[in-house]
């Protein structure tokens, strides 16, 4: 079992985003008592994985599927089927209003704000006056943002800008093309985030200010 330490010796901060990747074992991770975790499995994963909690509750997620947890002070055990892998995000957010959340929603909850140029799912909060079914947060939004091969996007952020995490295909950010997970700010001024894929890509969006 591979355990993570959020915050420990040599391990990623609470204030960080991670990629989780599970083959067909588990996960133990612990979720700090002033923190809040939103764990979200990347639809283009094999297979989908188990949670359980130290608190007693489990759930199962599939992909496109999301958790949001807090707690006293949580241990986390995740697991994948033998057959597939699974590959999710983990953001460490601040504690909600209330001290205990846990909170999953499948991939058909997601308001969808599509185009012609791409497929754009509000997975939390508001965007451009819309709004997801989950907002545990002020000022929090996350989206999960398909652009198909040779389209381009504008997506209105707010003045503190965005971070993104590019999941799948090469991205080009204005002036920049971007592979890997690593994090990267796409507008610092509060304009409008211009993403575009020769190839497709997939990028989860969320407001600077929450890692």
């Amino acid at each position: 079992m591979e355990r993570i330490e959020w915050g420990g010796a040599g391990a990623p901060r609470p204030s960080h985003a991670a990629l989780v990747r599970l083959q067909g074992g588990s996960q133990l991770s612990r979720v700090p008592a002033n923190r809040m975790l939103l764990s979200y499995v990347l639809r283009h994963s094999a297979s989908g994985m188990t949670v359980r909690t130290s608190a007693g509750q489990a759930c199962r997620l599939e992909p496109g599927a999301m958790l949001l947890c807090s707690g006293p002070e949580l241990m986390l055990e995740r697991e994948a089927p033998q057959a597939g892998d699974c590959e999710a995000v983990d953001l460490m957010l601040p504690r909600s209003r209330n001290p205990g959340v846990f909170v999953h929603l499948g991939d058909y909850f997601p308001t969808f704000l599509n185009s012609a140029h791409g497929c754009v799912r509000l997975l939390m909060g508001s965007c451009d006056g819309h709004r997801a079914m989950l907002a545990p947060l002020d000022g929090f939004w996350l989206l999960d943002i398909d652009v198909p091969p040779g389209e381009e996007l504008d997506i209105p952020v707010a003045a503190r800008g965005a971070f993104g995490l590019l999941t799948s295909g090469t991205l080009a950010v204005d002036d920049r093309t971007l592979e890997g997970t690593a994090p990267f700010v796409p507008t610092r001024d509060g304009a409008a985030a211009h993403l575009a894929s020769a190839s497709g890509a997939s990028v989860l969006l969320f407001p600077q200010g929450f890692l």
